[in-house]
């Protein structure tokens, strides 16, 4: 057989992922491999916004919208497109998944696949919570144990939970609540006015805007 004929019956360069590992704010995420049959390949990487997917994202609270703006790969593969188009935000409680269309190598390879997910920039502030204040027309209530401490994208929402018993007793009805700045109140569960009609615990959650500078002292909340 001729140099010609061995070179006509010669195959291209075998290509095969080990894994597929994606990195996000920090954390690395492994998926299984696969062999690639075609060049280009398209990898598809779903997301989804649920509660504990954002940065500084506490239990108590509601996930933040999830800003993509940059989808990198590692050498030797080339990222050649994205689709959906970057940037891109994840609402919560959506799902997206970015199909992201890869050039391999033009020689054998065997390896994993190195995908990096990058968010937009968030500042963060540092707050410092030493007591929750509750202020009635009637008296003024400092809640035991509330004090708090954490770092958390300014402007974001987060949950303080509070015993109405410590300021209202039963059938009281509360109409209308503030913060005290910088803080903002953006809602309420329940909603209201609400009356407190449970004998035993009537807990309700403050949904508060965190402010946009770091701040250290008390949340005094003002109830009527």
């Amino acid at each position: 057989m001729g140099i010609f004929d061995a070179l006509k019956g010669r195959k291209g360069p075998n290509l095969s992922v080990s894994s597929v590992n994606i990195k996000w704010k920090g954390r690395m995420h492994t998926r299984d491999g696969f062999q690639i049959t075609e060049n280009p390949f398209t990898v598809e990487i779903p997301f989804q916004n649920v509660d504990g997917g954002t940065l500084f994202q506490f239990k108590s609270q509601a996930p933040e919208p999830l800003n993509v703006s940059k989808i990198e790969i590692a050498q030797p593969f080339v990222l050649e497109s994205v689709s959906p188009g970057l940037p891109f935000q994840i609402k919560s409680g959506e799902k997206q998944v970015f199909s992201i269309k890869v050039r391999a190598p033009d020689y054998s390879y065997s390896g994993p696949l190195s995908i990096t997910f990058t968010t937009q920039d968030q500042q963060l502030v540092h707050v410092e919570i030493n007591k929750v204040v509750l202020h009635t027309p009637d008296k003024t209530v400092e809640i035991e144990k509330s004090a708090v401490m954490f770092n958390i994208p300014k402007g974001q929402i987060f949950k303080n939970d509070v015993q109405m018993y410590k300021a209202f007793s039963f059938g009281a009805q509360i109409k209308e609540a503030r913060m005290s700045d910088p803080f903002k109140l953006v809602s309420s569960d329940p909603k209201m006015p609400f009356t407190v009609n449970v004998e035993n615990s009537y807990i309700v959650s403050f949904y508060i805007q965190a402010p946009d500078s770091d701040y250290a002292g008390s949340l005094d909340v003002f109830l009527k």
